[in-house]
């Protein structure tokens, strides 16, 4: 790659995901911390949750959590979107939704608070 910026780095990781090269876009991201002086951003992180909840990483996935988390990306929609399909495709919701649901009250209109609540509700199976 000619230009290792962010952009470029983030463009071949979401090129990888819709490709379902998971795989290759988990070794995208290494790649990425390896190269030193790029600065990973929320979209970043909300273009490799997909890869990790495709290949049901939830362990590396909440390594990324946690770094969103440190970088403060973690209220940013796109990421709680993310962070929401990981858990729930790798069958993990206990104690997550509670702490999602939170951040979503904090920080997001009555719409959002609502779509985030059934889509954790449906994901569990629970209607009503």
């Amino acid at each position: 790659m000619s230009v290792r910026d962010t952009v470029s780095w983030n463009s071949m990781i979401s090129g990888l995901v819709g490709n379902c090269c998971f795989d290759d876009a988990v070794w995208v991201l290494g790649d990425m911390l390896k190269d030193g002086g790029i600065q990973l951003d929320s979209t970043t992180v909300a273009a490799v949750l997909p890869a990790l909840a495709g290949l049901q990483e939830l362990i590396l996935g909440m390594e990324v959590q946690c770094l969103a988390l440190k970088l403060e990306f973690h209220s940013y929609l796109h990421v709680l979107t993310g962070l929401i399909s990981l858990h729930s495709k790798c069958g993990e919701m206990t104690g997550f939704k509670t702490k999602v649901f939170n951040v979503v009250t904090r920080n997001y209109k009555e719409p959002v608070k609502w779509t985030v609540k059934w889509v954790l509700e449906g994901r569990r199976g629970v209607v009503g």
